[in-house]
């Protein structure tokens, strides 16, 4: 018997595991909105990543996405990093 959690615990897709693998899974934690003192605060993020994954590969499956590995990577790294990174870092404007 496997083992419930495992690598690819989610991705039921092969276009779902590549996004995951090559463009979701070595990405730092940021962009979730929970408590940072909670242990689960992590755990949420890498479902996040992995539902997201999964939900962008049956789209590509079912042709409602195209298979551009690298306009979906984008994506996915938009969505769970580059998007949080940027408004976190922007440059704050004063109104005088």
């Amino acid at each position: 018997m496997s083992d419930f959690i495992h690598d690819d615990f989610l991705l039921t897709t092969e276009p779902a595991r590549r996004l995951y693998h090559a463009h979701a899974a070595g990405l730092p934690f940021i962009g979730m909105t929970t408590d940072s003192r909670s242990l689960l605060s992590m755990v949420r993020h890498e479902y996040f990543r992995r539902v997201l994954c999964d939900w962008l590969g049956h789209q590509v499956a079912a042709g409602m996405l195209p298979h551009d590995d690298q306009l979906l990577g984008r994506l996915v790294r938009d969505l769970c990093y580059d998007n949080a990174r940027r408004w976190l870092f922007r440059k704050q404007t004063t109104l005088h």
